[in-house]
């Protein structure tokens, strides 16, 4: 049986990472940053794959 968990986001850019996650900060668990790459997730975990999209 498969289980929704999650949805982790992964972001890549020249420039301007840092600011975006600034932005997303409240509503995701910074897991990692640098200038040009983040990965974040959901605070609060959505209840299903649409949830966690919108």
């Amino acid at each position: 049986m498969t289980h929704f968990l999650n949805i982790d986001l992964e972001l890549r850019g020249t420039a301007g990472v840092r600011a975006l996650v600034k932005a997303l900060e409240p509503s995701m668990l910074v897991l990692r940053v640098t200038d040009t790459e983040a990965s974040l997730e959901h605070r609060e975990p959505p209840q299903s794959v649409e949830e966690g999209l919108h």
